[in-house]
């Protein structure tokens, strides 16, 4: 594999999951950078996303579970109890506000709000937002949670919007909150929350970098659904426009499917419509996915809704209630339930995707980096100190050695090889060769004449053609199987 160019390795490793990954860095410290850097994570992420792999569902009855995706066609799928997950302690009143990129929202009862991601067991509890409201007498109505991803800035955001009531007028306040993952801090949104959004459904859905909930209008008809955006880039609302309509009453909802936003329309005991916005923000994209009339496989469609798309594409998941989950075949319009062993609420349901994505804050990155910046000076510092005696004796190394032993490219190779790497860790290990490789030739000179040895090395080293095709840090090692 050390003969392979990086860009190989990384392509298959990137076609793994996460766990065997955790193993694999123990491999080598080339490994460990490679698994653990940037690319590689993106890499392997949008590798996942786009061949619905590595999926799971996390489900939250008395505890929360993970179920493999995969493990969904069979008769019975096995539920894994998620003892790790970082509000296990108070596990009573945990809420999944969401997963984005393999990063799971919760909270709790107290509002202990911490981003985790289930697959490399790493959590951030999030700092303490006040909420901060002119001094007039209000009392609390709700709160809800939107989480996703600003690929602009490449941060992870979680929007808040608390609801509080008037006690004299029964007037509404809102006060919206965003917390950045980047700078580790909550900020206040001044713009105005539009219109009055229905605290009873889901937390805000994410599609396209935008969140979105359902709010009321009051018209001269009644009550209108409306969808509202919220750019997680710009900070900004919107309205998101809506399909045309045969019959315009009916209940709302919203959900992210396969990347695109959803909407669910229920006639209550007629039918469901289920729509998928194709291209976001487009009119005209509206695509009705899932018409289905009552009576039929479903009682009753209240708490229908969308979870995912199969492998193949031709079945959709859904949920309904919180009893069921059923995958409807969308060539046949037939449905058959989804059995989970042990398992038989099913309060919340998220889609959540296997990933290496990091929950380290830009401040808490930069300290890293300043850190093991020192690191690497203090190595250095240590090398030269404690081995100083051993490099003044390289030349006379050479000298005994009839101009054999390559002081200086091995010094070369060394330093090249921690420069590439760029790490403490690498130059420890590069610079370590080096002086195992000094001290080696020196017990030898010290004991016993080094002719017949230098014969050998110098016919090897005509065998290879000048070393040609080996770099140092490989002749070092030959010579050392050669010695020892």
């Amino acid at each position: 594999m050390s003969q392979l160019p990086e860009e190989v390795i990384a392509d298959i490793l990137s076609r793994l999951p996460v766990k065997p990954l955790g193993q694999f860095k123990l491999v080598s410290i080339p490994w460990r950078s490679l698994i653990e850097s940037p690319n590689f994570v993106k890499l392997h992420l949008n590798r996942s996303i786009d061949t619905k792999s590595n999926q799971a569902l996390i489900l939250r009855e008395e505890h929360l579970y993970s179920v493999d995706f995969d493990s969904l066609d069979g008769p019975v799928a096995d539920a894994a109890k998620l003892d790790h997950h970082p509000l296990r302690c108070q596990d009573y009143g945990t809420e999944v506000w969401g997963s984005c990129n393999g990063i799971v929202c919760l909270s709790n009862s107290l509002d202990t709000v911490v981003l985790w991601n289930p697959s490399t067991r790493r959590s951030r509890r999030l700092p303490y937002a006040p909420i901060e409201f002119p001094n007039q007498p209000r009392y609390f109505v709700s709160r809800v949670y939107g989480f996703g991803y600003d690929g602009v800035s490449d941060d992870y955001k979680l929007v808040r919007i608390v609801v509080l009531k008037g006690r004299e007028d029964d007037s509404l306040h809102y006060e919206v909150k965003v917390y950045s993952l980047r700078s580790n801090s909550w900020h206040r949104v001044e713009e105005k929350f539009p219109h009055y959004p229905d605290l009873n459904r889901v937390g805000g859905v994410l599609a396209s970098g935008n969140l979105h909930w359902i709010v009321n209008e009051e018209t001269e008809r009644g009550k209108t659904n409306l969808i509202v955006s919220f750019d997680l880039g710009c900070e900004e609302y919107g309205l998101v426009p809506q399909p045309e309509f045969t019959h315009p009453r009916f209940y709302a909802d919203v959900e992210a499917l396969g990347g695109c936003l959803s909407l669910i329309c229920n006639y209550y005991l007629t039918h469901i419509d289920i729509w998928v916005m194709k291209e976001y923000g487009v009119k005209e994209s509206w695509t009705k996915l899932i018409s289905m009339a009552q009576p039929g496989t479903l009682r009753s469609f209240q708490n229908v809704r969308p979870i995912g798309y199969s492998k193949s594409g031709g079945q959709l998941l859904l949920q309904h209630g919180p009893l069921k989950l059923l995958w409807y075949d969308l060539k046949r319009k037939t449905c058959k339930s989804v059995k989970i062993r042990d398992v038989h609420d099913l309060s919340q349901v998220v889609m959540c995707v296997g990933s290496l994505v990091s929950l380290k804050s830009g401040r808490g990155e930069r300290e890293r980096k300043k850190k093991q910046e020192q690191e690497e000076k203090n190595i250095l510092i240590n090398v030269v100190y404690v081995y100083q005696p051993v490099a003044q004796f390289m030349p006379h190394m050479l000298d005994l050695s009839q101009g054999w032993f390559p002081v200086n490219g091995v010094q070369t190779g060394a330093i090249s090889y921690w420069k590439k790497k760029q790490s403490s860790y690498m130059a420890f290990h590069a610079w370590s060769l080096v002086l195992k490789f000094a001290m080696r030739w020196q017990k030898l000179l010290a004991k016993e004449d080094c002719s017949s040895l230098c014969t050998e090395a110098l016919a090897l080293r005509e065998a290879v053609n000048g070393w040609r095709g080996l770099n140092t840090v490989d002749v070092v090692c030959l010579v050392l199987l050669l010695l020892g």
